[in-house]
């Protein structure tokens, strides 16, 4: 079994002639790919292959080219789910990994500013 209906799309590259516009920036131990400069603020959250996964900067690039400023915090850390390997394997596999780089804890404690 694995996370996604049979015949979806996968792994989704960006288009051969992109380039991004965008420059990731460290705040602490977070990347952000950060683009933009409007007065409206859109945060993306990206799917399973993460921060520099697919086309997400270029839907980012999109987003910003709509007159907004557009944040993408890699959350996973750099971990996202290896395209080679998509479909995941099994089931608990996919599980695994999700408790891994997605749990509560992996993703909100180390973003916590006392």
């Amino acid at each position: 079994m694995s996370c996604c209906p049979k015949g979806s799309l996968g792994h989704l590259a960006p288009s051969e002639s992109y380039v991004q516009k965008g420059t990731v920036v460290r705040v602490q131990d977070l990347d952000l790919y950060v683009v933009g400069s409007g007065e409206t603020a859109v945060i993306v959250v990206y799917d399973i292959f993460g921060f520099n996964g697919g086309r997400v900067r270029q839907v980012c690039d999109s987003l910003a080219e709509q007159g907004h400023t557009v944040v993408l915090p890699d959350f996973f850390r750099g971990e996202g789910w290896d395209p080679a390997n998509f479909p995941p394997p099994s089931f608990p596999d996919l599980i695994a990994w999700i408790q891994r780089v997605g749990g509560w804890d992996a993703v909100t404690k180390p973003d916590v500013v006392e």
